[in-house]
């Protein structure tokens, strides 16, 4: 199972205070590997938000729009202006 659904359903298991003390030791692996993927995402987010803001950038093909794109929609640039 992906990391994404397996923290949804530790999210709703503690959400509806319906976790023992066992199940809340097993969410500690697949919490630990959550924050190990965010950190991995941060890394590479804060690398590309760089390129995008280098004066040199080019953003002339569809995947550099692409990313310029989700980078600002997703609030990690400033507007445009």
């Amino acid at each position: 199972m992906e990391l994404s659904k397996k923290l949804r359903l530790v999210g709703k298991g503690f959400a509806l205070e319906k976790v023992t003390q066992a199940q809340a030791r097993s969410a500690a692996p697949i919490l630990n590997d959550a924050a190990a993927a965010l950190e991995k995402a941060e890394r590479v987010v804060e690398a590309a938000r760089r390129v995008v803001l280098n004066p040199a950038w080019g953003g002339v093909c569809d995947e550099d729009i692409e990313l310029e794109r989700a980078l600002r929609d997703a609030g990690l640039l400033p507007p445009n202006g």
